[in-house]
């Protein structure tokens, strides 16, 4: 009986030994987190198409390497029936070098998504996630050929989890020098891989939008607040809005275009990574900002 008991203990710690090896191996970095939102947003209600980019940043705690960003963004019932989704611009090779491209793009008329794919890349080729940069990953086109509706505004939404028939935005990331990779979904807060955050305020108006900015803010990133400026020849007000990235209004302002030099913002922010909206009259322009 001790005999047995002798070799069933030399068993037992040598699995634990090679449970403890593979664990420090390809172990989910508790604390990542990565933020995927839309800006810039383009509409042309004249030739039915709408443009967007597509950002990520790290605003977890984890030194992190993206490998891809696969994902799927769903708009208002109605506004399509029917449409082409297109790559406008790929991962540059400045920011994403050795990145794979994205390879597909479809619509999905059934659960009217937007849909795109991006396989992952090996470690040494991942893309180094500084710590609260935004990272511009794509720009997305997406042209309208069917519709109930005459309407041409929407509100674009990232699919957050994975049902029947959807498809979920994913970021497949290294984390603190992991050579084996995580993926992360829109998870609960307490799951050991970590979490990804989708910004809920991506919307078009029924406005033609000019591609040259109209507005700017400085400086950004900032660390006690910052100003507005409009390049625009109309004198109407002008309406600033700013949301978090779970797409909670944080500030709404509405002055006179002349007001605009005086007026301050973002000293009440805590630190983080915020989308301005600056519209006036039919102009309108969202800008990211960071508050270190």
């Amino acid at each position: 009986m001790k005999t047995q008991i002798k070799k069933l203990g030399i068993t037992v710690s040598t699995l634990l030994i090679l449970l403890l090896s593979v664990n420090a191996f390809s172990q989910a970095c508790d604390g990542n987190q990565v933020t995927v939102a839309v800006s810039n947003m383009v509409s042309n209600p004249k030739n039915a198409t709408i443009e967007f980019d597509v950002t990520i940043a790290n605003t977890g705690k984890n030194t992190l390497k993206l490998a891809s960003l696969s994902g799927a963004l769903l708009h208002q019932l109605d506004f399509a029936t029917g449409g082409i989704f297109t790559v406008v611009t790929q991962p540059s090779d400045a920011d994403f070098p050795n990145f794979n491209p994205i390879i597909a793009t479809e619509y999905a008329v059934e659960s009217q998504q937007m849909r795109w794919t991006n396989n992952p890349v090996k470690e040494k080729e991942a893309m180094v996630l500084p710590a609260g940069v935004v990272k511009k990953f794509a720009r997305f086109r997406f042209k309208r050929t069917h519709s109930n509706s005459t309407d041409f505004a929407t509100t674009l939404l990232f699919q957050e989890f994975v049902k029947r028939g959807y498809t979920a935005v994913n970021a497949i990331v290294y984390c603190n020098g992991n050579s084996t990779y995580t993926a992360l979904a829109n998870r609960k807060r307490n799951d050991s891989k970590g979490f990804l955050i989708v910004a809920k305020n991506g919307v078009t108006d029924n406005s033609v939008h000019s591609t040259q900015a109209m507005a700017s803010v400085s400086p950004n990133p900032f660390t006690d607040n910052f100003t507005v400026a409009i390049r625009t020849s109309g004198e109407s007000n002008v309406e600033i809005k700013v949301y978090d990235m779970l797409g909670k209004l944080i500030d709404n302002k509405n002055v006179e275009k002349s007001q605009l030099e005086n007026l301050v913002l973002g000293s009440n922010y805590p630190s983080g990574i915020y989308n301005a909206t600056i519209s006036q009259g039919e102009n309108s322009q969202t800008l990211r900002i960071i508050k270190r």
